[in-house]
């Protein structure tokens, strides 16, 4: 098959042209823009091989259209390509919704039972650990057990990222501690879960020796271009090491920093609230005022969790701050929700510096520290602008309608604006941020200018729950505060074709939506060392 192109150069035989060869040289040389110029136009003519190659350069690229770009590319040479099945798979398990999960799971079943794709045995698994309730037949255990004793990486990679999620299951943390202490040099993420392991089981030592194992291990590690979708090498190491400081402060097995900040200003506002109808109430009024139950007693912005280690998470900031690259834009994030961390750094400047830099999370983090008013002067404004230009990223892009619709929410820019919260949090709350369902359900409730509807009410506090969040109501009378649960105030309120109406919605909303499992107590390393 011979065709002439218009810039003269002949295709001839099964390898390509010349514009293949350079436009796919490109891509893994890291020059993406080189690569599309060659590519596109062959890939427009029907070229497989330039299909591929080029959807893999749109699933790079952070911006969510270039993610349906890939997305387009992939479908599009899978009718000659049966191997794009796996990155077209994964792409979609990137999207965050339920629909293009569910895709993405079938599409990966087909492929593991027609070619037995190691690659399609990694997705499975790496699907399965972020939506565990897809696993109906509960695969996962015997689909982790075989990969984590492979030979290829993907799949001990894939095992790992599996026990982790499923941490709380009965063995699987000492499972996890297990399979991390064989791969350290391919997953630097296990220094988060055996640093985790070391400080609940107290061991000072192992955890101060491991932090020095991990940065030295990190040091020369450099970033590369073209990687796989489960390389966690270069390119997520700042992640990754952003995490391991949070490991020393944070008390939730979870990686995520959404909704860190949301009990402390929930425990300003009952504060303000107390305060408020103190200077009303009489003596004695004052005297028979009740404390916040213990249940919501909520560490303040510079107290530390039990078995807290800040110096060690100072120390690995500090580090990560004379690193190139994106690290000292991650130091800075987890100082923003963590502010007693790096107390002498202009965390503004650093982030700055990261936006500067094209750095996705560095507007993430901006946006927080100016809304979170914890370490610079609240700018509701910046903050917007912030956000808004975070929500450009696929990695930063559910996080962004989080924190927007809390700005809104809060009103931060003048005045509440209950409507852009609620749009805000359901792009979150259908992403597994539990967070936006509990601020969905208070919204629907009672909120001020916004529309209540107390079916939509139950429907959020249901899936809150689901998650194990139980939505609390706060009320204030005669300087008492009053606390009580959503759906049972719910329950008692609707009547019983409301209620029924209520659980159809859930369920609906169930079909488009995609719950977090629910948190795991630190206690399972302590149980995990006893093994």
């Amino acid at each position: 098959m011979i065709a002439k192109l218009p810039d003269g150069l002949v295709v001839s035989g099964p390898t390509g042209s010349p514009d293949l060869q350079r436009g796919n040289q490109a891509r893994l040389a890291g020059r993406l823009e080189d690569a599309e110029r060659d590519l596109l136009p062959l890939a427009e003519m029907g070229y497989p091989d330039a299909q591929l190659y080029l959807a893999a350069i749109y699933g790079q690229n952070e911006e969510p259209q270039s993610q349906e770009l890939a997305i387009k590319w992939y479908r599009t040479a899978l009718t000659l390509r049966p191997e794009a099945d796996v990155p077209l798979a994964r792409v979609l398990m990137r999207r965050g919704d339920r629909a293009s999960a569910l895709e993405a799971q079938d599409i990966l079943l087909n492929a593991q039972l027609k070619r037995r794709d190691p690659a399609a045995l990694a997705a499975l698994l790496d699907l399965v650990a972020l939506y565990p309730q897809f696993d109906e037949q509960h695969r996962g255990p015997a689909f982790a057990r075989t990969a984590a004793v492979s030979e290829l990486i993907d799949l001990r990679i894939a095992a790992i990222g599996w026990y982790r999620a499923s941490v709380g299951e009965p063995d699987n943390a000492r499972r996890l501690i297990e399979v991390c202490r064989k791969n350290l040099d391919i997953a630097p993420a296990c220094y988060v879960d055996l640093a985790l392991y070391h400080r609940y089981s107290q061991d000072r030592k192992g955890l101060e020796q491991l932090i020095d194992q991990a940065l030295r291990s990190w040091q020369e590690v450099r970033p590369t271009s073209n990687l796989s979708d489960s390389d966690t090498s270069a390119a997520l190491l700042p992640s990754v090491a952003g995490r391991l400081a949070m490991s020393m402060v944070n008390q939730p097995l979870e990686a995520a920093t959404d909704g860190i900040d949301d009990d402390l200003e929930l425990q300003a506002q009952v504060q303000e609230q107390i305060e408020t109808a103190s200077a009303e109430e009489d003596a004695e009024e004052r005297a028979n005022r009740v404390e916040p139950p213990k249940a919501l007693a909520v560490a303040s912005s510079n107290a530390k969790p039990s078995n807290a280690q800040p110096e060690l998470a100072d120390k690995i900031l500090r580090w990560m701050l004379k690193q190139p690259g994106a690290m000292p834009t991650e130091a800075a994030g987890v100082a923003v929700s963590f502010p007693y961390l790096l107390p002498d750094v202009d965390l503004e400047k650093v982030l700055n510096a990261g936006a500067a830099a094209d750095f996705p999370h560095a507007s993430l983090y901006l946006g927080q520290l100016y809304y979170f008013n914890q370490r610079t002067p609240r700018n509701a404004v910046l903050g917007e602008q912030s956000l808004l230009r975070s929500i450009k990223s696929r990695e930063t892009v559910t996080a962004a309608h989080y924190r927007l619709g809390r700005l809104y929410q809060q009103g931060y820019l003048g005045s509440p604006d209950p409507q852009k919260a609620l749009d805000n949090f359901l792009y979150a709350a259908r992403r597994r941020v539990t967070a936006a369902d509990t601020h969905l359900a208070r919204l629907f409730y009672d909120t001020p200018g916004a529309k209540i509807n107390r079916i939509n009410s139950y429907v959020f506090a249901r899936l809150s729950g689901d998650a194990g969040v139980t939505v609390v109501i706060h009320s204030i009378r005669g300087g008492q505060l009053k606390t009580y649960k959503l759906l049972d105030r719910l329950r008692a309120d609707l009547t019983e074709d409301e209620l029924r109406s209520a659980e159809q919605l859930y369920q609906q909303e169930c079909d488009v939506h995609l719950v977090n499992r629910v948190a795991v107590s630190p206690e399972i390393w302590v149980k995990a060392a006893a093994q």
